[in-house]
């Protein structure tokens, strides 16, 4: 299991830190994650690459876009079979939304996902749909039933 949070932060060491604590055969998945995540122009952006040491938690990075690739990349860079995302394309323009969006839907059916969003066009591809107000959920079923019950619009 593993998490990605609205706003991501990162340690104080290298990317490639960031991304695994040197356990053992996540190299390889690394590598081929980084082209899932289409973070390869992010890394060849950075000075020394993968080995760039990241001195402001990850605030260097231009703009949420690229620290939520990234922090996607941590996430599942471990082969996860169950990732939480919590708002995973709040505050990103257009483009970097479906850029992210894209990205969890390649994850594949073997992975379950879970995400928060505020995102009703997102929400409405789940195979179910938690509805929540106030801390409490107030609907709970499929989308296709929520949105006949107009659980959607309440």
């Amino acid at each position: 299991m593993t998490t990605v949070w609205q706003e991501p932060r990162f340690f104080r060491t290298t990317v490639k830190e960031n991304m695994y604590f040197e356990e053992e055969g996540l190299e390889n998945q690394l590598e081929k994650n980084i082209e899932l995540v289409n973070v390869k122009p992010i890394i060849r952006g950075l000075s020394e690459g993968l080995q760039t040491v990241l001195h402001k938690s990850g605030e260097e990075f231009s703009g949420g876009g690229e620290r939520k690739r990234l922090a996607l990349l941590r996430a599942i860079v471990s082969n996860p079979n169950l990732i939480i995302l919590d708002e995973p394309t709040a505050g990103l323009d257009p483009s970097n939304q479906e850029t992210i969006w894209n990205m969890i839907e390649g994850l594949g059916r073997e992975v379950t996902r879970i995400v928060a969003t505020h995102d009703v066009e997102k929400a409405i591809l789940a195979d179910r749909v938690v509805i929540m107000k106030e801390g409490r959920i107030v609907a709970c079923g499929s989308p296709k039933k929520l949105i006949n019950s107009h659980s959607f619009c309440k």
